[in-house]
């Protein structure tokens, strides 16, 4: 039994795929072991899996081929975890020489946190820099954020594999409050990360650290942003599971998230209305009453608020007072920017509220 387990599900990834091998091989931290889980492929991936099994033992490779999603794949890696710290990478993102070293570190000295996450660059398909990722720090913050949108870069990620033991968690599927165990909700692939993460933080303790650890590669490729309408649209679904799931653990009434929720860094376009400031005086009552005022839901409100009348003069207005005050993460600039340039996707809103509408009415 390794300390730590690594889950890294691939399809058709021998491009990136050696690179990725190449930076768990320098570790600073050698007592991991691979779950290298090769979903259908059709390339060179089998043979490029075999070589790197060949040449060390901790590399298991794992034919998943008859997992029909990706939450399958990713819970199949759960299930064959044996191990105290449960890490997760992609097959086309690095890890920095000392990334596993300092999530165990961590993990050690915040026994209570059951996921980390960490700062890290963005690459392009040569290895160069073109941008960082953008999370929110601290505990106070991932819980403030994880009903508007993504908390953690899914394959930065590590897990205090107790913690979700504990929880019943699984990916794409609820746990949390009065919908845990439904299985007319599941959430196969696209957002099956952030409603994971979501269920977590609403219950247990979770951070992301400024430590540079990680390097997420995007390319034309990347599932996400290949399916980025449907991505916006699971994840909405997510956000207002995630809202009922808030609403039964503090007793508080019906939320409605959605308004400023900005997955992808992208608004919902709610064709017809511009006013949400009901909606957002109740969230945010909600939140300080359930979590108390601390500085970091002060900053998320603050932003939040910027999203309560669409209108643009009203919206640039409260913007720029939230930079002046809290200066803004690269999401929150994308998010106002788009919308204001009208450069906005347009998702109905009916297909994201119809499977929640008997507690949004």
């Amino acid at each position: 039994m390794a300390r730590v387990d690594i889950v890294m599900p691939v399809r058709n990834g021998e491009r990136f795929l050696q690179d990725a091998l190449d930076s768990l091989q320098c570790q600073t931290f050698s007592d991991w072991r691979l779950l290298a889980l090769d979903h259908a492929s059709t390339d060179s991936t089998p043979a490029i899996l075999a070589r790197a099994a060949s040449l060390d033992s901790r590399v298991q490779v794992f034919d998943v081929s008859m997992k029909r999603s990706l939450s399958d794949v990713l819970n199949f890696g759960l299930a064959n975890a044996d191990c105290e710290f449960l890490l997760r990478q992609d097959a086309d993102d690095l890890s920095r020489p000392h990334r596993i070293e300092t999530l165990v570190k961590a993990f050690e000295t915040d026994p209570e946190v059951a996921f980390l996450g960490s700062h890290g660059d963005v690459i392009d398909e040569t290895g160069a820099k073109i941008g960082e990722m953008d999370v929110p720090l601290g505990r106070d913050a991932v819980r403030a954020v994880c009903l508007f949108g993504g908390i953690a870069c899914h394959p930065s990620v590590g897990f205090r594999l107790s913690a979700l033991h504990d929880l019943g968690a699984r990916y794409g599927s609820s746990f949390v409050g009065s919908d845990a165990g439904d299985s007319s909700f599941v959430v196969p692939g696209l957002a099956e990360d952030y409603f994971l993460f979501g269920q977590i933080a609403l219950l247990r303790p979770c951070r992301n650290l400024p430590d540079n650890l990680f390097q997420y590669r995007q390319h034309g490729t990347n599932f996400s942003r290949v399916k980025v309408g449907d991505t916006v649209r699971a994840a909405a679904k997510a956000s207002l599971r995630l809202a009922k799931a808030f609403s039964d653990i503090h007793g508080s009434a019906p939320l409605d998230p959605l308004p400023f929720a900005n997955h992808s860094d992208m608004l919902l376009d709610i064709v017809g209305r511009f006013d949400f400031s009901d909606e957002f005086a109740r969230i945010a009552a909600a939140l300080r009453k359930a979590y108390g005022s601390s500085t970091c839901l002060e900053r998320e409100l603050s932003f939040r608020g910027c999203l309560q009348d669409r209108r643009g003069l009203p919206m640039g207005v409260r913007f720029a007072a939230h930079v002046l005050r809290h200066n803004a993460r690269s999401s929150e600039r994308n998010t106002v920017k788009t919308w204001l340039l009208r450069n906005v996707r347009h998702y109905p809103i009916e297909q994201v509220r119809e499977p929640a509408a008997e507690f949004l009415n």
